[in-house]
């Protein structure tokens, strides 16, 4: 999608989109005395037709919560959302919480490297976590448990699946979920499929998507520093979407004998990447892989129960219960004027949702995150091991680098239940409007007539005759 402001083409703001039908690449050829840079082309053009839908709403619904409305009906009508559930009006909002498990290191022996799996948080770790959070009045927790299978957080491809030793082993796995269920505690193993992170098992050059270039794809981390991908880290292989099907299968069948009391998941890159295969020999484009996505995602759907996923693209939704890393802020280019919260007008009420961990985010302020999760009906969320901090330090894990629970658990219940007081009253109910009322000032009104109004500011503002205080918020309209 492009986007522009008036006053360099034409005297009017825009918006279309564009396509790649023939993606392009650059191959460098280089001599002893010479190097020169030609283009390469995707072989065949891509196989989709490409439709662009216009609709409109009228004069009374000109804004961008009437045009969400109208989204959000389309999407119903389609079935690209999940029904709305009266049942969620009375359940406390999710508090989510990821749990990291294991992490893999490089250990030497007599001189000699090997990959160990070094334990962050283990099962019976994570069962004291949720213990000491459950006393400080925290309900509703969903758990997404990473790096508990096939090497740690940067597991093989799952398409035999191991329970790591160093976090409890299989016995360890299914006293944990025993304890889940019977606590009301969501547990969400996580599990990578696109992105394969450990050559143990994966060929390369017949299992991995191929660039133009005919290179296996591979993702390098990013260095937020200088917004270069880290060469020095560990890269992820792209798992071609013709492998999808029959990994997605074999992963599941695992997982039967794992989770015999039902299956829950939750997906660490299905729900937000797409990606092609430039393999000549078995092309797969994006629109391609989109279909391999979604039979995936069907596949997992009919066996788990649940399913929280990381991300959160549309073709998604219908087959998941919760949503992580769902997008909470614009690019903050400045291009743009306002943050607007489109994607929960669209979601609420049928999806349960939340940002990126409080504490791993770029918030300085607790007191603008509760805010924030106020103004867009969205749910607490931490990242926490048990370790301490520094055991992270110069790894491929050092982003973890405040992850140890202890020193967030309190601030964390206190974050939930004033949230949940807030929020709770509007769960399961759509969000029918948003609008800036002025300079830091925001309403968010829901099905039924309920509101509430933050105020971001230093400093109170009266609004329809109340008064709201500096940095809080007020809620009225319909009691639910």
């Amino acid at each position: 999608m492009n986007a522009d402001i008036s006053g360099k083409l034409n005297s009017y703001n825009n918006v279309y989109p564009s396509f790649y039908v023939v993606n392009k690449s650059d191959v460098t050829l280089q001599a002893s005395d010479m190097v020169r840079t030609l283009p390469k082309f995707q072989k065949k053009p891509t196989v989709s037709d490409f439709v662009v839908r216009y609709a409109f709403v009228g004069k009374d619904k000109a804004s961008y919560s009437g045009l969400a409305s109208l989204y959000r009906d389309y999407l119903m009508q389609n079935g690209g959302l999940p029904e709305l559930n009266a049942s969620k009006e009375q359940s406390n909002v999710p508090f989510y919480l990821q749990l990291f498990g294991g992490m893999t290191t490089r250990q030497h022996m007599l001189g000699i490297p090997y990959d160990s799996t070094e334990a962050l948080t283990t099962f019976d770790e994570a069962k004291t976590i949720l213990s000491a959070l459950t006393e400080k009045k925290v309900s509703n927790i969903q758990v997404r448990y990473a790096g508990w299978l096939n090497g740690g957080l940067h597991h093989r491809l799952p398409d035999s699946i191991q329970v790591d030793g160093a976090v409890g082993g299989k016995k360890g796995l299914r006293e944990f979920s025993a304890y889940t269920q019977e606590a009301g505690i969501g547990f969400y193993p996580d599990i990578a499929l696109l992105n394969v992170q450990s050559k143990k098992g994966f060929k390369p050059s017949k299992e991995a998507s191929r660039t133009l270039t005919q290179e296996p794809a591979v993702l390098y981390p990013m260095n937020q520093a200088i917004q270069r991908r880290d060469r020095d880290r560990s890269p992820s292989y792209v798992l071609s979407p013709n492998m999808l099907e029959d990994v997605t299968a074999d992963m599941l069948d695992e997982l039967r004998s794992l989770q015999k009391d039902g299956l829950s998941l939750s997906l660490n890159d299905l729900a937000a990447q797409l990606n092609s295969d430039m393999n000549p020999k078995k092309l797969v484009d994006r629109t391609q892989a989109l279909g391999s996505v979604k039979k995936a995602l069907e596949q997992i759907g009919q066996q788990a129960g649940s399913l929280v996923a990381e991300g959160g693209n549309a073709y998604a939704l219908p087959y998941v219960t919760g949503l992580t890393d769902a997008p909470m802020t614009s690019s903050r280019f400045k291009l743009e004027d306002e943050e607007i919260p489109f994607y929960q007008l669209v979601v609420h009420g049928s999806i349960g949702y939340t940002g990126t961990p409080y504490n791993l985010s770029t918030y300085t302020n607790a007191r603008q995150y509760v805010l924030k999760l106020i103004e867009y009906g969205a749910s607490p969320y931490f990242a926490w091991f048990n370790a301490p901090n520094h055991v992270v330090k110069e790894t491929d894990y050092d982003d973890l680098y405040a992850a140890n629970y202890e020193q967030w658990i309190d601030l964390a219940a206190e974050i939930y239940n004033e949230v949940n007081q807030v929020n709770q009253p509007f769960a399961g109910r759509s969000m029918m409007s948003h609008e800036s009322l002025e300079e830091g000032v925001f309403r968010t009104t829901y099905e039924g007539g309920g509101f509430v109004i933050v105020n971001y500011n230093d400093f109170p503002v009266e609004v329809d005759n109340d008064t709201v205080e500096a940095q809080s918020y007020v809620t009225g309209g319909e009691q639910l």
